[in-house]
């Protein structure tokens, strides 16, 4: 992953981890809500169980790899805004 440069023309580093604690806490919401969604083989009497758990699993896992760059890329920018409010 690629981190921001920050720069005197660029967006300030408080601002830049705000948003991505920001997005980092609603994708972590959002693959908790996900996993708590019901997945049952009575819901899907004509369809393969097997195939809809695995799609399930899927996605969660596809959040969790968007969760856990959000969190590397809070973390660095974490640092460097707490820079950045040192200085003021």
């Amino acid at each position: 992953m690629q981190l921001p440069s920050i720069n005197i023309n660029g967006t300030n580093a408080v601002t830049l981890y705000d948003e991505a604690y920001a997005a980092y806490i609603a994708v972590r919401q959002a693959k908790s809500a996900l996993i708590a969604m019901t997945v049952h083989g009575r819901d899907y009497p004509a369809g393969n169980i097997q195939s809809v758990l695995e799609d399930h699993r899927g996605r969660v896992q596809a959040l969790q790899q968007v969760e856990n760059d959000l969190l590397f890329l809070s973390l660095a920018l974490n640092q460097l805004a707490v820079d950045e409010r040192t200085k003021s």
